[in-house]
């Protein structure tokens, strides 16, 4: 089963990790590792993870690295609930496959479930049919190619 560690390590990698809010790329005030600060329900996360939103979104103060790791884990005790609903066998997955499904998480769980070629090649276990469909989408034009393709081969090789 990926771990933690496992997760924070790659997608901090590929995400890199801001203690100061930015905007992304497509325009999102971001922080920590990959965390979209307009993304529904992130202000009640903050607050329950003691952090001060405001703040931190406009700039006034960093995050610390123990407020960037905690909201990681956040993510990922979320995703690592909801994964296994749209993927049936995502508990099956190797860790590597696991991860590159978490990966791509990051981008939401309604992009997950928009995958819907990749996902039936997951469940009948194609990999380099999965890794087709991965790389064949809005998703890996999006996003640096190093990260799609390095997704893909998670995917592919397990």
């Amino acid at each position: 089963m990926l771990t933690l560690q496992q997760a924070y390590d790659y997608t901090s990698g590929m995400e890199g990790k801001e203690l100061w809010a930015y905007f992304d790329t497509k325009g999102f005030k971001t922080v920590g590792v990959g965390c979209n600060m307009d993304a529904v329900g992130c202000k009640d996360l903050f607050k329950a993870l003691g952090i001060d939103y405001v703040k931190v979104y406009n700039k006034v103060i960093p995050l610390t690295e123990e407020q960037s790791m905690n909201l990681f884990k956040a993510t990922f005790d979320d995703r690592m609930s909801k994964l296994p609903k749209v993927v049936v066998n995502f508990s099956e997955l190797s860790d590597n496959r696991q991860l590159a499904l978490f990966d791509l998480s990051m981008a939401g769980m309604k992009v997950v479930s928009q995958f819907h070629d990749m996902l039936i090649a997951i469940r009948i276990e194609d990999w380099n049919a999965a890794a087709y469909h991965l790389l064949d989408s809005k998703w890996a034009k999006d996003v640096k190619s190093h990260r799609a393709n390095s997704d893909a081969e998670l995917l592919r090789k397990g």
